[in-house]
C-alpha cells in the first residue's frame, strides 16, 4: 500500500511552514536523473532549497581492513 499526498499549490504572498517536507530528486532531473522512487528522498524545506540542482557529495573511501601484502605461512 502506498500513501499518496497531493501537494498544496503555491500561492503568491503565502508563506509556507519552515518544517514543511519536500520530495527531492537525489540526482536532479536537470542533470539527467530519473523520476523513479529510487532517485527520491524527503528533505526539509530549507535543506531542499539549499541543495538546489546539485549532486550529493561523493562518499568517503572505506578504510581497507586487510593488509596490503599477504603473509607467508612459514
Amino acid at each position: 500500500m502506498h500513501l499518496v499526498i497531493n501537494p498544496a499549490q503555491s500561492r503568491k504572498g503565502v508563506n509556507t511552514s519552515k518544517n514543511e517536507a519536500h520530495v527531492d530528486h537525489i540526482d536532479p532531473k536537470s542533470n539527467g536523473g530519473s523520476g523513479t522512487p529510487n532517485n527520491g528522498q524527503v528533505l526539509c524545506r530549507d535543506c531542499n532549497l539549499k541543495k538546489g540542482a546539485t549532486l550529493p557529495p561523493p562518499l568517503p573511501p572505506t578504510p581497507n581492513k586487510f593488509r596490503l601484502s599477504p603473509r607467508l605461512p612459514f
